[in-house]
Order: C-alpha cells, then sequence, then structure tokens
C-alpha cells in the first residue's frame, strides 16, 4: 500500500475530536494503518490519545486540557469533578481560565501534572473489603 496514503489516513484519524476518535470503529482503522504504516504507537498514551510533534512540549506541567480528558484520568463524572469544586476541603486540582472573560461558563483547563498528583494521592485511600490481609 502507497506509504503517503497511510501516512494521510493516520493523520486524519490523529486529527479528529477527542470524542470521535474513542469510538470502537475509529480505534480499530487507527490501529489497522497504524500496522500498515509501520507505526508501533500511533498516539501519546500520557494525554490521551493526542497526536504529539516532536517540537511540542509534552512537559505534563505545560499541558492543560478539557474536563472530558480530567474525567477520563480521575474516573469521575463531570458532575463529581464540579462538587469536588465547589467542596472547599477538597484538594482536588483548581482549573485556569482560558480566557479573559468574566462570564459563568467561560472556558477552563486544567495542568495535566496537577490532575496525575492528584490521581496519585488517592492511592493511599485504599478500600478495604473483607477478607483482605493488612500487610
Amino acid at each position: 500500500m502507497n506509504h503517503d496514503l497511510l501516512d494521510y489516513l493516520l493523520k486524519t484519524l490523529l486529527d479528529l475530536p477527542h470524542a470521535e476518535r474513542t469510538s470502537k470503529k475509529v480505534k480499530n482503522a487507527l490501529e489497522l494503518v497504524a500496522e500498515l504504516a509501520g507505526v508501533e504507537h500511533p498516539t501519546h498514551p500520557p494525554i490521551l490519545g493526542r497526536r504529539v510533534d516532536s517540537t511540542i512540549t509534552t512537559d505534563p506541567s505545560c499541558t492543560l486540557i478539557r474536563i472530558s480528558e480530567v474525567s477520563e484520568i480521575v474516573g469521575l463524572a463531570r458532575a463529581t469533578i464540579y462538587k469536588l469544586l465547589n467542596s472547599p476541603q477538597s484538594k482536588f486540582p483548581r482549573p485556569l481560565k482560558l480566557t479573559d472573560g468574566a462570564r459563568k461558563g467561560s472556558p477552563v483547563g486544567w495542568v495535566l501534572s496537577e490532575v496525575q498528583d492528584w490521581t496519585r494521592s488517592r492511592t493511599q485511600n485504599r478500600c478495604e473489603y473483607p477478607g483482605q490481609s493488612q500487610e
């Protein structure tokens, strides 16, 4: 198969919005095209499938993610995330304003490293189940 065509297909699939890229059909197509093109990992796992060019930094402390990606990383629904944000005792990372707009509903983003740190901190709060030994 023409390598230029495979590159084009791979780029087209990777440029789809995240919500569309998570459908099973698109994932299967992406894996097939990547395999045919000889690309081992067509997506960049730390930022949930976003294509990363070598000229763009992938430093998690400089990477902003939106609510859908935060939800995927922490495993919580949007409503639960916003409840945590409204709770004074919550240590959930605070979002950053992405525009200068002051009205409610202005776009926000989270720093990837802060979300990852919060997720790591949750490992100290493991559930206990009957029959498990405490070591």
